[in-house]
């Protein structure tokens, strides 16, 4: 399950967002919406999910024809 943590610092109002369990580039989205909702990060770190390749699961039947 995707778990968005973000602190604001009380004195300078430095923004600081970890969004885990959003492999991928997909993590962008999430960080854009904190980011929309409370403030710009002045930073952005990457870990080791950034760089991994989201699974997509089908959802229907290829039909052939």
């Amino acid at each position: 399950m995707p778990e968005i943590r973000f602190e604001i610092d009380q004195v300078t109002g430095e923004l600081k967002t970890h969004v885990k369990g959003v492999p991928g580039k997909s993590c962008l989205d999430v960080q854009k919406l904190v980011e929309d909702l409370v403030g710009q990060a002045l930073e952005t770190t990457y870990t080791s999910e950034f760089r991994q390749v989201a699974q997509v699961k089908p959802q229907g039947k290829i039909r052939r024809r």
